[in-house]
C-alpha cells in the first residue's frame, strides 16, 4: 500500500509510478497493488483497508489541535498541495513529480546509487543535511558528496514554519537542480539507473536479432557474424559494350616488377581497364620469400577497342588465368582484361609509342587459337626449346609446369634428384604399373610446377608448404604437350591475381576515403580495413589499438566539455555505450564501412577476378566486433596520417556533427572556471609547477588536481574526480602513441602490455610519490591518511630490495665461495638460492599496495594540464616525458 506518486521499486512486482483511477479519489488516496491471481479475496482486503483509513483520518481530526505547536524533528505536516510550485517540481514530458514529501527519499536514492560509482572507502556518500532555527522560523542546507561538481553540490533552502518541512524544501531544490543537470533523468531517477536499463535493453536487441536471424549461426566462433555484401568499386563497374555510334574507349596500365637489388623489368602483360586508375601504383609483393617492388603504371593516351579486340581480350584472359589458378569458370564480364604486350626497356619507354600499337593482339590471337597437339607441337617437346614453354603433364591432373633444362642425356629410368627423395628416377613419379608403356629413347625435362602462390601480399609461402612438390620434378615427353605461354611470361604472370587484387583493393579504399571525406591516405586506409583473417601482410589490429586510445580520448573530451556537471560514474557509463562493440557497430553499418572492409583471404581454389555481373554478388561473414575494430582503425589509421587533428575529423564524421571537427572547437564551450583565490594555495602550486616543469595559466586547475572528495575546503573548487578521468584518457593515448611510434615491429598484444604496465595504478602512484605529490593531497580522512604511510613505509621496503638487488653479482660470488668453504654445495645450488631471493624481491615489490588516491593525482595534474594548454596533447607529452617516460 503506497501514497499516490510514490515510486516503487523496480524489483517489486515490476516497480512503476502509482497512479489513481481517475474519480477513485472520492473514496481513498492510497493505491493497492494485488497478485491478480487472488480473485474475489481483493475485494475483502480493500473493504478492510478503506475502514481502517476511514479510522485514521477521524483519529487525526479529532487530536490536530494537540499537534499545531510541535516543532521537534520528529513531528509530522500535513503534505501541502502538489499544486504549489514552490513545494513540487514537474517534469512536462514523463509527469513525474517531486514533493517536498518525496524530494528527500529521492536524495537519498541517488546518493546510494552514487556511492556504487565512487572507487574508495575514504568518501563519505551520503546527503548532510543542516537545519537552523532563526526567528521562530526553520532553514535547512543541503550538502551532497564531495564527488558532485562544486554547483551540484550545496543547497540552501528558505524560511519555513515547521523543520521537517525545510529540509524537503531544501531537497526539493537540490532535486531541481539535478533534474536540470542531467544527474536526475526525466522519470527522477538516477541517470545511471537509466543508462544500465538501456544498456540491458541493447543486450536484449541482440537477442532478438539472434531469434530473428539476422546473424548467422553457420560459425560457432566465440563471435557470430553477419553476411555483408562487398562494394564493387564504381571506376570497375563499367560494362564492355560497344557503342553504334563512337568506338569504345579504354585505358592501358602497364608493369614492371624489382627486386630490392635489380632494375625495374617491365611485364609483357598489360591491363584493360574502362576507368582511369591512379596514374602510378607502387606496392610490395613477396613470390618467393623474397621483396618485390611492383610499380603499375595508366597511360594517358586511350585504346581502341572494337568487337573483335573485345573477344580476344576475353579469351586471352580466360587462358592466362586457367593456368595459374584452380578450376576456374568464370561468370559474367570481366571488370578488367589482361593482354600481351610489346615490351620495353622501361616503363616511361612507353609513353613514347603509339598507344595502339603497344597491345600484341596478333599475339594474343596465336595463343588462344593454338593447337597442342600438332605434329610441330610435339616436336618441339623433344627439342632443347621446350625449356622456353610452359607445358601441360596430361598424367598430373593437367597441372602446368615450367621447364627449366633439358636433359638430353638422361632417360626415363635414368636416376635423377627428385625433391621427393621416393622418386628416384622420372618414371617412378609416373606411377604407372606397366612400365613397359613408357618409351625409354626418349629425353628428360626437370621442371617446376608453376607458382601455386596466389596471394603474394604477405610471406607465407606455399612452397614452404609443400616443396617436395614445388621442387624439381622431371617429367617425361611422352606425357606432356606444348602450352601456348613462354616461360618468361608466366614467370611474370604468376603475380597478376595479386596485382589484379590490389588494383581492386585500391580502388575500394579510395571510394571509401572520397565518399567518407577521409583525411587519410590510401595506404593506411587500407591497413585500417583490412581483417586478420585476410591473411595479408598488414591489418588493422596494431592501428585498432592506436584508434581505441584515441577515441577513449576524444570521447572523455566531448563528455567532459558538453556535461561540466556530470559525476565520473555517469561520464564512465556513458563512455562505455559510446565505445562499445555494439556502438561502433550500429555507425559503421550506417556509414556503409562492411562493405569496403577486407576479410577474406585470397585462396587458388575461391578468388576468381572481378566480374560485373555474376550470378551471386560477392558476400563476406564479419562479427560485430571486426566491424567495431575497423571503425577504431580507421581513427588510428587518420592518426597516423595527419595527427589528433585528422583522427578527430574522422572522429566528428563517423560519430556525427554533434561532436566537434577539431578539440579546438571546445574551446568556446568551456565551462567559466569559478573565480577562486588561490594565494592560499601558492605553496603547492610552485612545487608542482617546479616539478611538471609547466606554468598555469589557471591556477585553481592546479588547486582542483590536489582536492580529494573527503576534502572540506573550499566547497568552490570540486574534486580531482572529473580532471582524473580526463587525465586517464590522454594519459592512455599519449602512453600507446609513444609505444606505436617507439616499437614499429611489435604486436599489438604486446602494444597493449606496455601500456597497461606503465598506466597501472601501481606504476602512477609510484611515480606521484617521487615527485612528492603524496604530500600534497589535500583531504579529510584519517583512513586514508594511515594507508597513505603504509604504502610510503612499504615503497621505502621496496627500494632497499632494489638497492641490494643491485649488488647481487658480488652477493652471489660470497655466498659461492661460502658454500665451497663449508664443503656441503656447488656453485649451482649458490645460484639457486640467489634466485630465490631474487623471487622474494619481485614477490614483495608486487604486494605493495598504492592507495588509488595517489595514482589519481597524477592522472589529475595531466588533466589539469591538458585543459589548462587549452586541450594540446603536446604539452602534456612534455610533461610526460619528464616525469613518466619510462
Amino acid at each position: 500500500v503506497a501514497e499516490e506518486g510514490i515510486d516503487i521499486p523496480e524489483w517489486y512486482h515490476g516497480g512503476g509510478r502509482l497512479r489513481l483511477v481517475p474519480g477513485f479519489h472520492i473514496y481513498s488516496k492510497y493505491v493497492v497493488r494485488f497478485d491478480i491471481e487472488r480473485g474475489t479475496m481483493n475485494l475483502a482486503i480493500i473493504e478492510g483497508l478503506l475502514l481502517r483509513e476511514k479510522d485514521v483520518k477521524q483519529y487525526i481530526s479529532a487530536h490536530t489541535n494537540q499537534w499545531e505547536d510541535l516543532d521537534t524533528e520528529d513531528s509530522t505536516f500535513e503534505p501541502l498541495s502538489e499544486a504549489s510550485s514552490n513545494y513540487s517540481y514537474s517534469v512536462t514530458t514523463t509527469g513525474a513529480v517531486a514533493t517536498v514529501n518525496t524530494a528527500i527519499p529521492t536524495i537519498e536514492y541517488y546518493c546510494s546509487i552514487e556511492a556504487r560509482d565512487v572507487r574508495d572507502n575514504f568518501t563519505p556518500i551520503r546527503p548532510d543535511y543542516a537545519v537552523h532555527h532563526l526567528h521562530s522560523q526553520w532553514i535547512a542546507s543541503l550538502t551532497l558528496p564531495g564527488t558532485m561538481p562544486a554547483d551540484c553540490r550545496v543547497f540552501v533552502g528558505w524560511h519555513c514554519d515547521k523543520k521537517n518541512l525545510a529540509k524537503g524544501v531544501v531537497a526539493l531544490e537540490a532535486v531541481k537542480k539535478l533534474h536540470q543537470v542531467g544527474l536526475l533523468d526525466d522519470h527522477l531517477k538516477p541517470a545511471q539507473v537509466a543508462r544500465r536499463h538501456h544498456k540491458r535493453d541493447a543486450h536484449a536487441k541482440l537477442k532478438e536479432d539472434l531469434l530473428k536471424g539476422l546473424l548467422s549461426h553457420a560459425n560457432r566462433g566465440r563471435y557470430k557474424k553477419r553476411e555483408h555484401l562487398r562494394k564493387i568499386p564504381a571506376i570497375l563497374q563499367a560494362r564492355w559494350v560497344i557503342p553504334e555510334d563512337e568506338p569504345l574507349k579504354a585505358y592501358l596500365s602497364v608493369i614492371s616488377s624489382a627486386s630490392n637489388r635489380g632494375d625495374p623489368v617491365p611485364f609483357s602483360i598489360g591491363i584493360l581497364t574502362l576507368s582511369a586508375l591512379p596514374s602510378t601504383l607502387k606496392f610490395t609483393l613477396m613470390p618467393h620469400l623474397s621483396e618485390v617492388n611492383v610499380t603499375v603504371m595508366s597511360l594517358p593516351s586511350l585504346v581502341t577497342m572494337t568487337a573483335e579486340k573485345l573477344a580476344l581480350a576475353r579469351a586471352y584472359s580466360d587462358k592466362l588465368l586457367d593456368t595459374l589458378l584452380k578450376k576456374f569458370e568464370l561468370k559474367g564480364e570481366y571488370a578488367y582484361y589482361v593482354v600481351p604486350i610489346a615490351q620495353c626497356d622501361t616503363l616511361e619507354d612507353y609513353k613514347n609509342w603509339a598507344v595502339d600499337s603497344i597491345i600484341d593482339w596478333d599475339g594474343a590471337r596465336w595463343t588462344t587459337e593454338f593447337i597442342p597437339m600438332t605434329p610441330e607441337a610435339q616436336k618441339v617437346m623433344r627439342m632443347p626449346e621446350v625449356v622456353n614453354w610452359c607445358v601441360k603433364d596430361s598424367r598430373h591432373y593437367g597441372r602446368y609446369f615450367l621447364p627449366r633444362e633439358y636433359l638430353h642425356d638422361k632417360g626415363p629410368f635414368d636416376e635423377v634428384p627428385f625433391a621427393d627423395p621416393k622418386f628416384k628416377c622420372a618414371a617412378d613419379w609416373y606411377l604407372i604399373k606397366a612400365r613397359g608403356m613408357i618409351n625409354p629413347a626418349q629425353p628428360v625435362i626437370r621442371a617446376n610446377l608453376v607458382c601455386r602462390k596466389l596471394n603474394m601480399h604477405n610471406t607465407h609461402n606455399t612452397l614452404l608448404d609443400d616443396s617436395k612438390m614445388m621442387g624439381d620434378v622431371f617429367l617425361i615427353p611422352q606425357y606432356c604437350e606444348i602450352h601456348p605461354f613462354r616461360v618468361a611470361t608466366l614467370d611474370h604472370a604468376a603475380m597478376i591475381p595479386s596485382i589484379l587484387y590490389h588494383i581492386e583493393m585500391t580502388a575500394l579504399i579510395e571510394e571509401l576515403r572520397v565518399k567518407l571525406d577521409l583525411p587519410v591516405s590510401n595506404e593506411n586506409l587500407m591497413m585500417s580495413m583490412t581483417a586478420p583473417s585476410a591473411t595479408m601482410a598488414f591489418d588493422y589490429e596494431r592501428l585498432e589499438t592506436l584508434g581505441d586510445a584515441f577515441l577513449k580520448a576524444a570521447l572523455t573530451l566531448d563528455l567532459f566539455i558538453r556535461f561540466p556537471n556530470y559525476t565520473e560514474g555517469i561520464m564512465s557509463m556513458q563512455m562505455s555505450d559510446l565505445q562499445s562493440n555494439r556502438k561502433l557497430f550500429e555507425l559503421a553499418k550506417q556509414a556503409g564501412i562492411p562493405g569496403y572492409v577486407i576479410a577474406t583471404q585470397m585462396s587458388r581454389k575461391t578468388w576468381k577476378p572481378l566480374t560485373i555481373d555474376g550470378d551471386d554478388p560477392p558476400a563476406q561473414f564479419l562479427s560485430d566486433k571486426q566491424v567495431a575494430d575497423t571503425v577504431e582503425a580507421l581513427f588510428g589509421a587518420c592518426l597516423l596520417s595527419g595527427n589528433v587533428p585528422a583522427a578527430t575529423r574522422a572522429f566528428s564524421i563517423i560519430y556525427g556533427p554533434e561532436f566537434k571537427q577539431s578539440w579546438d572547437a571546445y574551446l568556446p564551450f568551456r565551462r567559466p572556471r569559478p573565480d577562486v583565490d588561490c594565494k592560499l594555495k601558492n605553496d603547492l602550486i610552485d612545487f608542482v609547477e617546479d616539478r611538471l616543469g609547466y606554468t598555469f595559466e589557471d591556477r585553481s586547475l592546479c588547486v582542483e588536481a590536489f582536492k580529494h572528495p573527503s576534502s572540506i575546503e573550499n566547497p568552490l573548487i570540486s574534486s580531482f574526480q572529473r580532471l582524473e578521468f580526463l587525465g586517464d584518457a590522454i594519459l592512455g593515448f599519449l602512453a600507446v602513441r609513444y609505444f606505436f611510434d617507439t616499437y614499429p615491429d611489435l604486436p599489438p598484444g604486446r602494444l597493449v602490455d606496455l601500456k597497461n604496465a606503465s598506466v597501472n595504478n601501481a606504476f602512477l602512484a609510484c611515480v606521484a610519490v617521487h615527485l612528492g605529490f603524496h604530500a600534497k593531497l589535500e583531504h579529510a580522512s584519517s583512513p586514508l591518511a594511515n594507508e597513505i604511510d603504509d604504502y610510503l613505509f612499504g615503497i621505502m621496503e621496496a627500494k632497499k630490495k632494489r638497492i641490494a638487488a643491485e649488488t647481487r653479482n658480488e652477493r652471489r660470488k660470497a655466498m659461492e665461495e661460502e658454500i665451497k668453504a663449508r664443503g656441503d654445495g656447488s656453485a649451482a645450488s649458490a645460484q639457486a638460492l640467489v634466485g630465490d631471493m631474487e623471487k622474494i624481491e619481485v614477490e614483495y615489490w608486487n604486494d605493495v599496495a598504492e592507495p588509488k588516491a595517489i595514482s589519481d593525482v597524477f592522472e589529475a595534474v595531466l588533466g589539469a594540464v591538458f585543459l589548462d594548454s587549452k586541450f594540446d596533447p603536446e604539452a602534456v607529452w612534455s610533461v610526460m616525458r619528464k616525469i613518466w617516460k619510462p
